[in-house]
């Protein structure tokens, strides 16, 4: 993730949780390896009790629950291989630079 200090017209946010799970999808009889990347991303001066960003287990849970009922309702893969969740990772995030 990038940050460049040139685009001043783009809100900064916060990454605070991120999901990126491995696997294999069968294409015409062959094993392809595939990577599905989901950010959990929260706009500054969100959170309660005056945190800059929410760390809320629930929140976590809900993220890694969508992502997994996202990856199976569109057949991303026949079946993950691996998953690696960093989750209280509050690096800036500014739309757009991501790409």
């Amino acid at each position: 993730m990038s940050t460049q200090s040139g685009y001043l017209g783009h809100k900064t946010k916060y990454v605070l949780h991120v999901l990126v799970c491995w696997g294999y999808l069968s294409v015409n009889g062959r094993k392809q390896k595939r990577r599905f990347e989901s950010l959990m991303i929260m706009p500054k001066g969100t959170g309660t009790n005056g945190q800059i960003y929410d760390k809320s287990p629930e929140l976590v849970k809900d993220h890694i629950i969508k992502s997994l009922d996202y990856i199976k309702a569109n057949n991303i893969f026949d079946s993950p291989h691996k998953i690696l969740i960093l989750s209280d990772n509050a690096s800036e995030y500014k739309e757009g630079l991501h790409n």
